[in-house]
């Protein structure tokens, strides 16, 4: 799971910079010219939400760091 977050983030990233670098150009970048990135984008974020929603409920919950449990009551 940390590995896939972390692909994503990359992935993030540079469709980040992508796009600053679309909007920033004189021209601009066509949508014809830059749709398959975008489609790669959307699609990685599809499977992303989808493998979080089937692997969170099988998450294990916060443990409490303290030793005892005199100052989880405070």
């Amino acid at each position: 799971m940390r590995r896939i977050g972390m692909v994503w983030s990359i992935t993030s990233f540079c469709m980040g910079v992508f796009s600053v670098a679309m909007f920033s150009s004189p021209r601009g970048i066509s949508l014809s010219e830059s749709l398959w990135a975008w489609t790669i984008y959307i699609a990685l974020g599809c499977g992303w939400v989808i493998i979080v929603y089937q692997k969170i409920d099988t998450a294990p919950l916060p443990q409490s760091i303290y030793e005892d449990e005199i100052l989880d009551d405070l």
